[in-house]
């Protein structure tokens, strides 16, 4: 087994124990939230299912962090990206999602989330092409820093922990030439703004 593919089995049982541990304990904040953002609320089964799709897609992530990222700013980084003329087709989203799963050679199917996921590493790509994007960018990170209430078990959102992630990530793209430049935005699954993406109380810490 590749160490690529240990860390795609790493993470699918990670995603088993998350999913089993999904109610709340002492402490741990209501009953199945995992965070809330104005008037959206992210579920522990959201939570769930957003991590799978990054698995259905061949990928790992380490951690919950990122698909609470994702679930909790996604919206915004689409809507802002639109502003700046950021435009895809369903059948584009499905034609990167389907570049994905076959430049990671794990195997997956292009699932309702997995596509969600695509569109919103996309969208990021885009605010990072042009310094309206990137300013953009920043602000949606101060906002959520600002406005983003979370279950302690997955730690606090901060605007300098996803500037690490999203800066982690330019390094990556550039690092790894022979990704088709279609697919760069693959670079940004790990954009993570939660300092406790794997609670020790799950991991057994």
């Amino acid at each position: 087994m590749t160490p690529v593919s240990r860390r795609i089995a790493a993470a699918a049982a990670a995603l088993a124990i998350l999913a089993l541990s999904a109610c709340a304990v002492p402490g741990q904040g209501d009953p199945g939230v995992a965070g809330t953002y104005g008037d959206r609320v992210v579920t522990n089964q959201q939570v769930i299912d957003t991590s799978r799709a990054f698995l259905d897609l061949g990928t790992s992530v380490d951690g919950n962090g990122a698909p609470l990222t994702l679930l909790l700013i996604g919206p915004d980084l689409i809507s802002d990206a639109e502003k700046l003329g950021f435009r895809v087709t369903e059948d584009e989203l499905q034609s990167r999602a389907d570049q994905w799963v076959a430049y990671a050679q794990h195997g997956g199917e292009v699932t309702p989330a997995g596509l969600e996921v695509v569109h919103e590493l996309m969208a990021l790509l885009f605010l990072l092409t042009s310094d309206e994007g990137a300013a953009a960018l920043e602000q949606v990170a101060d906002d959520a820093e600002a406005g983003i209430v979370a279950s302690p078990r997955y730690g606090t959102f901060t605007r300098s922990r996803f500037d690490q992630a999203v800066v982690a990530g330019i390094n990556e793209a550039g690092d790894t030439p022979s990704t088709p430049s279609a697919i760069f935005f693959i670079a940004f699954r790990q954009v993570n703004g939660f300092d406790n993406p794997v609670p020790a109380w799950i991991s057994g810490g």
